[in-house]
């Protein structure tokens, strides 16, 4: 199974973070003369789409149970020019010095890996990813700038997973009873009254009975104070008082 994982800020801070140290520990190791400038960038993968050479890269795979990661050479010649500097051109195309870059290149990943608190891998395959630089896709790029050259590194966002901090525990959802508790809104039912004198208002007392224009029969509206209707209901009566019977 491929675990799938988008990058993200976060993950790409950490990989800024993270993997640059891992290189210069692996160059400490690994590579001949510190006299070379190097500079190293984590972004987005979308970059890779502004180099006209990397529809031709030869990509080596370390696959890791959360994911994997990618390594390439800008050119032929970059892992060469890389580990052995201004000697690279008095190297040999034999198999002692292929042996060397392999094994130079496993270390990087290693690297990389451990730095990234993953297990390391044995070996590399000849393996591509599949649509480097897409614009939807969900791996960083480390770029290794030497002189005119460069070597890459692909990272799948799920290998970037355990070394984010820990989320806290999300707060537990509210029951709607119990968010509402015991808050309180003022209701209205409006009655239809009959005519009334205007000066007959300032003599009504508790106990009058006030005539209504609706039928025993017919629905009354119970509003809230901003007026929305929230029921229906029949008049009736509880014990000494009268009541409003609420309909489905």
């Amino acid at each position: 199974m491929r675990f799938l994982g988008f990058l993200g800020a976060s993950r790409l801070n950490m990989a800024r973070q993270l993997l640059p140290a891992q290189v210069d520990e692996w160059r400490k190791q690994w590579c001949l003369g510190d006299g070379e400038h190097w500079t190293i960038h984590c972004d987005g993968e979308q970059v890779l789409a502004s180099h006209e050479q990397a529809l031709g890269l030869a990509w080596q795979r370390a696959q890791c149970p959360r994911g994997a990661m990618y390594v390439a050479g800008l050119q032929a010649d970059s892992w060469t020019r890389a580990v052995f500097a201004a000697q690279a051109a008095k190297v040999p195309d034999d198999a002692s010095a292929r042996h060397v870059l392999e094994q130079a290149r496993l270390a990087l990943v290693n690297a990389l890996l451990q730095g990234l608190g993953q297990e390391p891998v044995a070996s590399l395959d000849n393996e591509a990813p599949q649509a480097p630089g897409a614009a939807l896709g969900s791996r960083a790029l480390m770029q290794i700038k030497l002189a005119d050259t460069a070597l890459f590194c692909l990272v799948d966002a799920t290998l970037l997973e355990p070394s984010l901090p820990a989320l806290g525990k999300p707060t537990a959802l509210t029951q709607r009873k119990d968010a509402i508790g015991g808050a309180k809104i003022r209701l209205s039912l409006a009655l239809p009254l009959a005519e009334l004198a205007l000066g007959d208002i300032n003599g009504l007392n508790p106990g009058d009975v006030l005539l209504a224009a609706a039928r025993l029969d017919q629905p009354l509206t119970l509003s809230s104070s901003q007026g929305a209707p929230l029921a229906k209901g029949y008049l009736a009566r509880r014990q000494e008082c009268l009541a409003l019977q609420l309909i489905p």
